[in-house]
């Protein structure tokens, strides 16, 4: 059984005790603040009287927490210097004097002093006396509260006493076991110690603890009190912890580091002043953040107890006054808040003459004067009005950005005041009253920058300034006036209403809850409270098609949301992913399943909660085929997931070929899923490869997660457009950029490729105007919210972020059994498992909501059913068969596709390495090649051949053959030679950006030399793509050798 013997080890220099006296008369009176639970003064033992016991008692500190903890009581000069010698505070020092007044003696009434003494002990302290390790730097720090408060050359007399370079530790009551410390769901962290030990006190009254246990005071008490917190349930746990002001809760990082406290709930139990006091509530924002962002607790909560009159209490006067735990924590009692109550607002004290400040209409500003008396003297100071007759308040600020990825993995947004951004906006409300007393108000709305800048510069910056207010005498103030002025708003502006417009769609953080979706102007969130804190910041200006964006289906048959009716949203949840399922699989739209799978799974990947490796969907979606195949209508059922009224996209996609690159760019940036249509054959080829150029660099963009950066004219760096969207492409041709093609997911659409009853495309279309698509989008996010809610947003997407790792290896193994080599399975792997890892998404989901076999026979393997009908075996198989065709296009192909067309065409020829006045091939015999005689394969080879059979070269010379009895007949192309004039005939195949070393080097590294010469060429890594190769005549060549048939596609 665990010990706690730190109380023993704590007080061992505490004196003994010679009486139980008291200072002050006082009855035994009882505590009934707990309910049953009731103890006396008399309760803390012979040892804890006077005002000492009084005031444990007052804050309803339990006597066998006080036991526990160590608390003594000091009232003689002896038990003095005990506690001045342990924390270091000499006789000779001012500090000890001062104290010694409060607590040694009597008072003024006769009544005898003393002080309480309250041990700290940090969690280091704790772990390493357990562990029976030596606590060397971190011995437990003694806190003093005199009876009465002492005078210490402060502006108030000090109620609690540390000595100088007192280390504030973060404290954990002696008696807490162990395991609070990592299984505790909640964790209070209160200001005070005896407001953490009166939290402490009433949380176990409310789990059971009777009045035995609560007096026991005896040297058992610690290990008692440990027992019973051992044995309450995990999830009733409430660790609590202290620290000595709101400005310490950060110094003990020691203390810090050792809490793990992902995913658990904190409640900040600051003191009464957070409501009055700016520096308080300023502190208590600052370690809300680090205990959100650093400490990574999934939330915080404010525990703040409201007073009687409307004002606020300490925990403890709430508990041994007021209410019980069940009180406290009640969430309609209004103690326990899940947000801070607005900034106070800063006073006049301590300001100086000469200074303005905003009357308290908001309407004028006041400056504070020296006046005088009748014989010229100072007599004070009095405000007055001052020169300007204008008031004025920052009404809010608005930090206009996008999400950080590290928001999008933990779900808590950064504080707009702590960080902020360059691209901030602020609302200042300027008011003047009229001749009539009446009070008008024009709002100014510029960027965050004006609030560094005189009012008279506002107009050189993007700042709407109202005429009317513009017509005011006194607008602008100029000057040392504009400065004072600007100065007194500021100050006034304690309601400042602090937001982030959120400038891209997907998931944003809320405060305080999970994650929202924004698609459009709408926001799906876990309850209607976040969903309306949530402000989405893009605009009709940003995007001309912004309406149509949206989900959750038509006015006309909305989603019907789990916070209204649970019931409810799961059958007409359940109702529509089956309906689907139906459209989209069982009714076979797509001929090739596979098709149908990328179909259905690229409209849901945007939802899917990746932000690790990276937070955008990487494959872009390309579709093409001939004109009236099917393509675009394949790419509207993908948008039709994402349409705000039903119909929306079914006429016209978002987004056209023949936008210009910046703008596709922007667009990709901020959509969940963007569709670039029609990409055709232009008029004129400069347009068209310009069209092809641009789409082809936004395809590599997206799939690398790299924004591409341009410079302004003053050569700073403008601000990138980020890749976001699933991108879809639809074009009558494919691509021709090999390195395009590898990033993407090509889907033909052609005769054949979709069902040939049209009712079943029709039906789909019929589905889209009624919502359905785009409530089953709506229905994705509120289903990862039931289904995965409890486990927190952090582990939800570390959760997918492993899914993804395991998606891309399960993929790469099922490419391998396949055929594909290892080498070559890297980058397809990672285009197709980025699709796919919607699968684990859709699984959760199915699970979640019942969906049953219908659903299970796409997407989890089982012996109760075949692999017919599971997505991801049809998908791998048609990304294979893609692979495959694609591999024509790899460098090495392409040159020797190109060379080949090039002696086709008679626009260049190979000679022979025996005789180069004659055609390759002069045979004596009857031999043939694939069947081909001589003049034949001659002719295949740039000779032409006229009608009495001679044989003439035609272009240049780009290469010979060399017949050999070990190698065969091979091919020894001139680099140089081979890739110049191929490149220039047929630069549709070789294009521009293919260089010589790479294409030259692709003939062997992709198998296409001769297997008998790879060891002429070297190790693995040589650059050298020529060889030397000797005739059976001994004559020796150098060229890059290609076999006869390979070149001529014999085989």
């Amino acid at each position: 059984m665990e010990q706690s013997d730190i109380t023993a080890n704590s007080s061992s220099d505490i004196p003994e005790k010679r009486s139980s006296r008291r200072g002050k008369t006082q009855k035994s009176s009882v505590n009934t603040s707990h309910g049953n639970a009731t103890w006396s003064i008399d309760d803390y033992g012979k040892d804890m009287t006077g005002a000492a016991a009084a005031k444990l008692h007052d804050s309803a500190v339990a006597p066998v927490v006080a036991a526990a903890r160590g608390y003594w009581r000091a009232s003689t000069q002896e038990e003095y210097d005990r506690w001045a010698k342990y924390v270091g505070i000499k006789k000779t020092q001012l500090m000890y004097l001062s104290v010694a007044e409060g607590v040694v003696g009597t008072d003024d009434d006769g009544f005898e002093l003393d002080g309480l003494i309250m041990p700290w002990y940090s969690i280091k302290y704790t772990k390493l006396q357990r562990d029976g390790e030596p606590t060397d730097g971190f011995e437990p720090e003694w806190q003093l509260r005199p009876a009465e408060p002492v005078d210490m050359g402060n502006p108030k007399p000090m109620k609690y006493v540390f000595s100088k370079g007192a280390s504030m530790y973060l404290d954990i009551h002696p008696a807490t076991p162990s395991s609070w410390l990592d299984k505790a769901p909640v964790v209070l962290f209160a200001e005070g110690l005896l407001k953490g030990d009166s939290a402490m006190t009433a949380h176990l009254i409310a789990h059971g603890a009777d009045e035995d246990l609560l007096t026991d005071t005896s040297e058992h008490a610690a290990d008692r009190l440990m027992d019973f917190m051992e044995s309450l349930p995990i999830d009733s746990r409430v660790l609590v912890l202290r620290s000595p002001s709101a400005t310490t809760f950060q110094n003990d990082p020691v203390s810090l580091g050792m809490l793990n406290l992902t995913d658990r709930v904190a409640w900040m139990g600051f003191d009464a002043d957070i409501e009055t006091n700016p520096k308080v509530w300023d502190q208590a924002r600052k370690f809300r953040q680090h205990l959100l962002n650093h400490q990574k607790v999934r939330q915080v909560k404010l525990l703040s107890p409201t007073a009687d009159d409307g004002g606020k209490d300490g925990i403890d006067d709430f508990l041994s006054h007021r209410g019980s735990w069940e009180d406290l924590i009640d969430p309609d009692g209004g103690h326990l808040r899940h947000k801070m109550p607005e900034r106070p607002r800063i006073t006049d004290e301590n300001v100086k003459p000469g200074s303005w400040r905003i009357t308290d209409d908001f309407a004028a500003v006041e400056e504070l004067k020296v006046t005088t008396d009748d014989q010229g003297l100072n007599s004070g100071t009095q405000w007055m009005p001052a020169d300007v007759g204008l008031g004025g308040q920052v009404v809010f600020i608005e930090d206009r950005r996008e999400p950080t990825n590290k928001e999008l993995l933990t779900g808590q947004a950064a504080d707009p005041i702590e960080g902020g951004s360059a691209d901030a906006y602020v609302g200042i409300d300027v008011s003047y009253r009229t001749d009539d007393n009446d009070v008008i108000t024009y709002r100014v709305v510029g960027p965050i920058v004006i609030l560094s800048m005189l009012p008279a510069e506002w107009r050189q910056t993007d700042t709407h300034i109202p005429h009317g207010l513009s017509m005011h005498p006194h607008w602008p103030p100029r000057g040392q006036k504009g400065e004072k002025w600007l100065e007194a708003v500021k100050r006034a502006s304690n309601n400042t209403e602090t937001y982030i417009e959120w400038t891209k769609m997907g998931w944003v953080p809320v405060e305080g809850d999970m994650p929202a979706f924004i698609v459009g102007d709408t926001v799906t969130a876990w309850s209607h409270e976040s969903a309306a804190s949530v402000r989405p910041g893009i605009t009709t200006d940003d995007l001309h098609n912004l309406t149509s964006f949206g989900v959750g289906g038509t006015d006309e048959n909305p989603v019907h949301h789990p916070a209204d009716n649970l019931e409810a949203w799961r059958t007409q949840a359940v109702e529509d992913f089956h309906e689907i399922r139906r459209l989209y699989l069982d009714n076979e739209p797509w001929t090739d399943l596979g098709v149908a799978g990328i179909v259905l799974l690229s409209a849901l990947r945007p939802v899917v909660p990746i932000f690790e490796p990276v937070s955008n969907p990487r494959s872009t979606i390309f579709i093409y085929g001939p004109a009236g195949g099917g393509k675009s209508m394949t790419a509207k059922y993908i948008m039709a997931f994402w349409a705000a009224n039903g119909s929306d996209f079914s006429s016209a996609l978002p987004g056209s070929a023949e936008d210009t690159r910046a703008a596709m760019e922007h667009a990709v940036s901020i959509t969940p899923i963007w569709t670039i249509d029609d990409l055709a054959p232009s008029p004129t080829r400069r347009a068209s490869e310009a069209q092809e150029t641009a789409i082809t660099d936004i395809i590599r963009s997206t799939f690398n997660a790299s924004p591409k950066m341009r410079m302004t004219r003053e050569m700073g760096v403008r601000k990138t457009s980020k890749p976001a969207a699933q991108l879809i492409v639809t074009a009558e041709n494919e691509l021709s950029v090999p390195s395009a093609t590898q990033r993407s997911v090509m889907l033909r659409i052609g005769r054949g490729s979709l069902n040939p009853s049209p009712n079943v495309t029709n039906t789909i279309n019929t589905a889209a105007a009624s919502g359905l698509q785009a409530r089953v989008t709506q229905h994705a996010v509120l289903g990862l919210y039931q289904c995965m809610g409890p486990f927190g947003w952090r582990r939800i997407t570390e959760l997918f972020t492993q899914y993804y790792h395991d998606e891309q290896k399960l993929i790469q193994k099922m490419l391998m059994a396949r055929g594909l080599p290892q080498s070559k399975v890297q980058r397809l792997s990672e285009v197709t498992s980025d699709i796919t890892i919607v699968i684990p998404f859709l699984r959760t989901l199915a699970q979640g909501l019942g969906l049953g076999t219908e659903w299970g026979e796409y997407l989890k393997e089982d012996p109760r059913w075949g692999k017919e009908k599971l997505l991801r075996e049809a998908i791998v198989d048609y990304m294979v068969s893609n692979y495959q065709e694609q591999e024509d296009a790899t460098p090495g192909k392409s040159i020797l596709t190109a060379v080949r067309l090039t002696l086709d065409m008679h626009q260049a020829h190979i000679e022979s390495a025996e005789d180069p006045k004659r055609p390759p091939y002069v045979s004596d015999g009857d031999e043939k090649i694939d069947g081909m005689t001589d003049a034949h394969l001659n002719s295949r080879l740039g000779w032409l051949i006229d009608a009495e059979g001679n044989a003439r070269p035609q272009g240049p010379t780009i290469g010979r053959l060399i017949r050999s009895s070990k190698h065969g007949d091979v091919v020894l192309l001139n680099a140089h030679a081979a890739f110049t004039t191929a490149s220039r005939h047929h630069d549709t195949i070789i294009l521009p950006g293919m260089k010589q070393q790479a294409a030259m080097s692709g003939i062997w590294e992709e198998g296409l030399a001769p297997e008998t010469l790879y060891e002429l060429r070297g190790n693995v890594g040589n650059s050298r793509n020529g060889v030397r190769v000797q005739t059976d005549k001994g004559v020796r060549f150098t060229g890059v050798p290609v076999d006869i048939r390979t070149l001529l596609e014999l085989d």
